[in-house]
C-alpha cells in the first residue's frame, strides 16, 4: 500500500459541516478499508483524525480526514502549535545567550576573541532564525 502524509496535523484549527469548529487533538491514524475491486485483501483508507470539538456537550472523536477542513488562520492556533514550533527557536537563542554569558563573566583566562566572536555569531543566529519565524507568522506563511 502507498500512504501519503495526512494533510492534517496536531493542534490545526479545523471545520466539520455538521460538527462545527475545533482543533486536531493528536496524531492522526492511517486506517485501512476492504479493497471494492474484485481482488480482495485492504485499501489505503485514509487517515483518523482526533478531534476536541469547540462545543463543550460534544465528547472528543475520530473524524474522517476528508470531512474536515482546515482552517488556515494561525489567529486560531492552540498552544500545541506555538509549544512545537516556536520554543525550539527560543531555547536555541537562549542556550547561545547563556554561552555568551558564561564566557563575558570568567575572565580567566581571558576569553579568546576570536572564540568570543563565534559566540556571539552564534546568538545572532539564533535570534535571526526567532525573528524569521515571527515574520514568517505575521506573512501568513504558517497555514
Amino acid at each position: 500500500m502507498e500512504r501519503g502524509v495526512c494533510p492534517l496535523e496536531e493542534g490545526d484549527r479545523i471545520d466539520h459541516k455538521k460538527f462545527g469548529s475545533g482543533t486536531v487533538d493528536g496524531p492522526p491514524m492511517a486506517t485501512v478499508g476492504p479493497d471494492l475491486g474484485g481482488r480482495g485483501g485492504v485499501r489505503d483508507a485514509g487517515w483518523s483524525v482526533p478531534v476536541r470539538w469547540d462545543d463543550v456537550e460534544r465528547q472528543p472523536t475520530r473524524v474522517a480526514h476528508w470531512a474536515l477542513t482546515k482552517v488556515p488562520s494561525p489567529d486560531s492556533r492552540p498552544f500545541t502549535y506555538w509549544d512545537r514550533q516556536w520554543k525550539p527557536f527560543v531555547a536555541a537563542w537562549l542556550a547561545a545567550r547563556r554561552a555568551v554569558e558564561t564566557a563575558t563573566v570568567t575572565f580567566r583566562p581571558p576569553p579568546d576573541p576570536a572564540a568570543m566572536q563565534a559566540l556571539q555569531a552564534d546568538e545572532a543566529d539564533a535570534f535571526a532564525a526567532m525573528t524569521r519565524f515571527l515574520k514568517d507568522e505575521t506573512d501568513g506563511l504558517h497555514v
